[in-house]
């Protein structure tokens, strides 16, 4: 279920998972289809390995280990 609504998904396992400098193995992660959302999500098996500042209104993310 997202903001939308209800919507197909595939579950997939990222063996790495790279955004930018920053690294994560093996994320679970859903697959969407279609041209929506425009922008990708990162959900708390991301988001747990990086330390959060905000930096002149701007957030920055950097990876803990």
């Amino acid at each position: 279920v997202t903001a939308q609504g209800q919507v197909n998904s595939y579950l997939v396992d990222l063996d790495t998972l790279t955004v930018g400098g920053i690294q994560a193995t093996h994320v679970r992660a859903a697959v969407i289809p279609g041209d929506y959302p425009l922008e990708v999500l990162l959900g708390m098996s991301v988001l747990r390995k990086v330390k959060m500042d905000q930096q002149a209104g701007v957030l920055v993310l950097k990876q803990l280990y």
